[in-house]
């Protein structure tokens, strides 16, 4: 399959499928794959909302559309923010 084959088809499963988080006390949430791309927008720019936050405070997730989770790996990855400078990363790994 080419490049441009498998592009389109990753667009299709962002468009139809859902993430499911598994929440701390055994619940589970959905959350649309293609609204993935918003919150990684509205993290960015330091904008936290509801389906961010459940995100965050999840345990686990799978979203087959967009490799099992990696895309709120991301989203949890830009939420901590840069490190600030190479000291301060040595600090919290002591």
């Amino acid at each position: 399959m080419n490049l441009k084959a498998r592009l389109e088809a990753l667009e299709r499963q962002l468009q139809t499928g859902f993430v499911t988080l598994q929440m701390a006390d055994g619940t589970t949430r959905s959350v649309r794959c293609r609204r993935l791309i918003d919150i990684i927008s509205e993290v960015a720019r330091g904008i936290v909302k509801e389906d961010a936050r459940a995100i965050m405070d999840a345990v686990s997730d799978n979203c087959p559309s967009t490799g099992n989770g990696f895309m709120t790996d991301v989203i949890r990855v830009m939420h901590a923010g840069p490190v600030e400078s190479r000291d301060s990363l040595q600090e919290t790994i002591q």
